[in-house]
């Protein structure tokens, strides 16, 4: 009995002092058998609160997300106040509202995500090659270089790429409306030519305009450049237009404040 009652009033730390050891060998015994019976308890009740402190955040956490949607809460899970909801804003405000993350911790990440991988417009970020990152640091350049760099070279592929896309796009309207006036003419000729049953061409030039894809026998359309870069505003300018009015209907805009908007639009366009 007296053991067992030394051992709770010392691995409990209340220590009365009535029951200690008298020997020289009990002491050195009590020495090691108090720190490690004194952690040994601090150890279970300190498992027993964390098992009762997980069991409890479990059970907010379902109750949360068992909870039906607001529009309340689908606009705060809208970080960025676009009135469109990403999955990853509803993730983050989720985990948030969960107690998993906090407001602070999430505004940290996103400047870091920010400042040391400067993101595109899009707001990805593309991963730079091994070769592109070694030999940035072969120059004695840091990874914050290697990573700005490489964005920024992407980003001027992409502005080649969509450049040379719309010069394509305006060599081929070009073409298309240059053959349709070539095809226009042959069709007239081939008119004319009905008119005259007598015409001794008449059987040669039947034949020759009896296929309906002779347009595409034609000598190809050269274009000059002026053409093309003439071209190319207005497909950025019909493009800008266009996306103006998806704007301005999904927020319930009216056609007169497109008409207002069109010559800025325009003036934007032709800057290009």
């Amino acid at each position: 009995v007296d053991a067992l009652y030394m051992s709770c009033i010392t691995v409990t730390s209340v220590g009365y002092g009535d029951k200690r050891p008298q020997t020289r060998s009990g002491k050195i015994f009590a020495m090691f058998w108090i720190l490690l019976g004194t952690f040994l308890v601090a150890k279970a009740i300190g498992g027993y609160l964390e098992y009762h402190s997980t069991m409890k955040q479990h059970e907010i956490r379902s109750r949360i997300l068992a909870k039906p949607l607001t529009i309340i809460e689908i606009e705060q899970a809208d970080i960025d106040d676009s009135r469109s909801l990403s999955e990853a804003e509803f993730v983050l405000y989720k985990l948030q509202a969960m107690g998993i993350l906090s407001g602070a911790d999430v505004e940290k990440v996103n400047r870091k995500f920010h400042r040391e991988l400067n993101p595109g417009e899009d707001g990805e970020v593309q991963i730079p090659t091994k070769e592109h990152v070694d030999q940035c640091f072969k120059d004695g350049q840091d990874f914050n270089f290697a990573m700005k760099s490489y964005q920024d070279k992407v980003k001027e592929e992409e502005k080649e790429k969509k450049e040379n896309e719309r010069k394509e796009v305006a060599k081929s309207n070009l073409s298309k409306r240059k053959l349709g006036l070539y095809a226009g003419a042959l069709n007239k000729i081939k008119r004319t030519i009905n008119e005259c049953p007598e015409n001794k061409l008449k059987s040669t030039l039947d034949d020759l305009l009896e296929n309906d894809d002779i347009v595409c026998d034609l000598p190809e359309v050269e274009n000059d450049d002026d053409e093309i870069e003439q071209e190319i505003q207005e497909i950025i300018f019909v493009q800008a237009k266009s996306k103006l009015k998806d704007i301005q209907d999904s927020q319930g805009g009216s056609s007169s404040a497109i008409d207002r908007t069109n010559t800025s639009v325009q003036n934007a366009a032709a800057s290009l």
